[in-house]
Formats: C-alpha cells, sequence, structure tokens
C-alpha cells in the first residue's frame, strides 16, 4: 500500500485533486482484490508438503 500513501501525500501537497485520488484508491483496492483472490486459488490448488521421513 505505499503507492496509496504516495498518492495521499500528492493529494496533501495539492499535487493531485481529490477526484483522481478517490479513482486511484479505487483502482489500488480493485488490484488488491484481485491479486489476494489469485493468491488464495493458487494455495488451495497447490499440493500439500510431503511429509518427512522421522527417523
Amino acid at each position: 500500500m505505499e503507492t496509496l500513501e504516495h498518492l495521499i501525500t500528492a493529494f496533501d501537497e495539492n499535487y493531485i485533486p481529490e477526484a483522481v485520488l478517490q479513482h486511484l484508491n479505487t483502482q489500488i483496492d480493485t488490484c488488491g482484490r484481485l491479486l489476494n483472490g489469485w493468491y488464495i486459488n493458487y494455495l488451495r490448488k497447490a499440493k500439500p508438503p510431503k511429509d518427512e521421513k522421522k527417523s
């Protein structure tokens, strides 16, 4: 979420308007949800680790 922090700073310093901040915040949230969903799906499909033989 470092990108969002930079955008908030840009807004605070009047480099971007609030509408741009809100739009980009929505885009960042969407990207985060997609990546999280893909990762969860990957973990569900991944093979469980093989148990090592205990000596």
